[in-house]
């Protein structure tokens, strides 16, 4: 069998358009892509497609987003949510620096930052795109208990530039014909 990862896996999700792949969470905030097909190395370990580091802490949940092969979140022990494209991996980043510090690496397209404790799950909306569910532990911050929240990132962070550019474009055209 082949050997994942030398900390412990917190979650794993199979990608339900493309049965091969499934991307995991482990203990030091690291989300892996990999490719069933491709799973044994030469020492028997694991070959990633892709492994990512954005999270602080530990990584409790990841899920594919419905019918993409490229999109997925993940949450954790840090509070925070991503949302990811694997199409980004290894682009320039695009946003600049800021007091020594980024928006992140390019393949984080979202960072949902509105749980204050560690996000226990997340799930895709099956039907509506883009919409997910989100569940944190704030034992500490809501005087017991956890909270769940239900949001929707901007259009404009998974569109394409042009996409997004003609979108931008029909409004103000609307908005222009709205006020004469």
């Amino acid at each position: 069998a082949p050997k994942w990862c030398t900390v412990d896996l917190h979650c794993v999700d199979w990608n339900q358009e493309q049965l091969d792949l499934l991307v995991t969470g482990d203990a030091n905030g690291a989300t892996v892509v990999f490719d069933r097909r491709k799973m044994s190395g030469p020492n028997g370990e694991a070959t990633p497609l892709y492994s990512l580091h954005y999270h602080e802490e530990g990584v409790y949940r990841v899920g594919w987003l419905p019918k993409s092969t490229k999109h997925f979140a993940s949450g954790g022990e840090d509070s925070s949510l991503f949302i990811w494209d694997l199409d980004r991996v290894g682009a320039p980043r695009t946003e600049p620096l800021v007091d020594g510090h980024g928006g992140g690496p390019p393949e984080v397209i979202f960072k949902h930052s509105g749980h204050r404790g560690s996000v226990q799950d997340l799930q895709w909306n099956p039907t509506l795109p883009w919409v997910m569910g989100s569940v944190s532990e704030d034992a500490g911050w809501a005087m017991g208990g956890g909270t769940m929240q239900l949001w929707r990132p901007l259009d404009f962070l998974y569109h394409s530039d042009d996409t997004s550019v003609m979108e931008i474009e029909k409004l103000q055209s609307d908005m222009k014909g709205a006020m004469e």
